[in-house]
């Protein structure tokens, strides 16, 4: 996998802009065949550490009882921008003596919209103070930055008291040149307050600039100092990210007093979140670079068929059989020739890793119809990356080049 930026990221990284076929018609009612443009400027953009395009999590406190209704408890959840409420079971108290299971707010008191998100935690007082509250977290898609609830929250958590007696993640680092076993991955490194034990790989995710997840896929502990997991995602996975999750139940304390409890649930920013490259164009997925039509000719040099490549910027996963349907050519004039056979994908001569070649379309190319075609697109999802099941192309569209007829 290719390590660019994601397309769609945050708006100073956009790479790549997509329109699906249909999604317009002229004054004649023909459609649109699919489109696709690179965007943006080349250069660096940075990620900053613990920040995302979603509402992140600043601070918890203010802890009051309710005037107007005694005995509820009401904090303040600060936001780096405004928040609009999407689950008000979705923020949480974590109690410090490490065996209590966080407390869910009950109801959003106030301040749906603004930087402040008062909730209201029913029959709280008496029971959840400042001092006795290591973090307060906001759960995954709890948040949006719009009343649409577009751009949702990652998981995030603030200090409060600090430690509890269980472990409590302290920091994270990440190296994106990794090696898991003989393959490339990305890989973070996750300390905690106190030895640990039983990491559950599954409960470790990191989170990106757009405020989404990925979650790790193996989980380690260190001999050498058992206060740290290491972690593994797929290879191009954290290009930008910016923090990590630990999930509750992620590990559980060795030793101490807290010997035995797992943690609850918590997040840090990623300790070396920094810049990544943008490429007009260019997405962390295969990208489609060329289309090209060529005579099938026989011993005699007579035209007997046609043949479609269709040729991306990575290599392709060795015999997988790319959906044929998705692979379409058209003339100028709008008409038509859907691919009907792909070959599988192979790295042997005299086929290439990085390239689909589709040996039948319909309606049937002839030597007139494949001279006049003029663009090759492909849908979205149509291939995947040798390195990874989930790295599937975008949408591409590029000039139809003519051979051999």
């Amino acid at each position: 996998m290719k390590h660019a930026i994601l397309a769609g990221v945050v708006a100073s990284a956009l790479t790549l802009a997509t329109v699906s076929a249909g999604a317009v018609v002229d004054s004649t009612a023909a459609a649109n065949p699919i489109g696709a443009k690179a965007i943006g400027t080349a250069g660096n953009s940075t990620v900053t550490p613990g920040r995302t395009s979603a509402p992140d999590l600043v601070s918890v406190g203010n802890f009051r009882e309710d005037a107007f209704s005694p005995g509820d408890l009401l904090v303040d959840y600060t936001f780096d921008q405004a928040a609009w409420d999407v689950n008000a079971g979705g923020l949480f108290l974590v109690p410090t003596n490490g065996t209590g299971a966080a407390v869910p707010a009950d109801v959003i008191h106030s301040g749906n919209g603004t930087t402040t998100i008062t909730a209201t935690f029913t029959g709280g007082f008496a029971t959840s103070t400042a001092a006795n509250t290591a973090p307060g977290y906001v759960a995954t898609d709890s948040l949006a930055s719009t009343s649409g609830g577009t751009a949702r929250n990652a998981l995030e958590a603030a200090n409060v008291a600090g430690a509890s007696n269980a472990p409590d993640l302290t920091s994270a680092t990440a190296n994106l040149n990794a090696t898991c076993g003989l393959a490339a991955c990305d890989q973070v490194l996750y300390s905690f307050d106190t030895a640990v034990t039983l990491p559950v790989f599954g409960n470790f995710r990191a989170i990106l600039a757009d405020g989404s997840e990925v979650t790790g896929t193996a989980a380690a502990l260190n001999p050498a100092n058992q206060n740290q997991i290491a972690v593994n995602f797929a290879d191009g996975s954290l290009t930008t990210a910016t923090g990590v999750i630990a999930d509750a139940g992620a590990v559980t304390q060795f030793g101490g007093s807290g010997d035995g409890n797992a943690n609850q649930a918590d997040q840090k920013p990623l300790a070396n979140a920094g810049t990544v490259t943008v490429t007009p164009g260019s997405t962390t997925d295969p990208d489609l670079i060329a289309v090209a039509i060529s005579a099938v000719k026989d011993a005699f040099g007579n035209v007997t068929g046609s043949a479609g490549a269709f040729v991306f910027d990575e290599v392709l996963k060795v015999g997988s059989a790319p959906t044929a349907a998705d692979f379409v050519v058209y003339d100028a004039d709008g008409n038509a020739h859907t691919c009907a056979a792909t070959l599988p994908i192979s790295n042997v001569a005299p086929q290439r890793q990085d390239t689909v070649v589709c040996v039948a379309f319909t309606p049937a190319l002839t030597v007139t119809t494949a001279k006049g075609l003029v663009l090759g697109t492909v849908a979205a999802g149509a291939v995947q990356a040798n390195d990874s099941a989930a790295a599937v192309n975008p949408e591409g569209a590029k000039a139809a080049l003519i051979t051999g007829f």
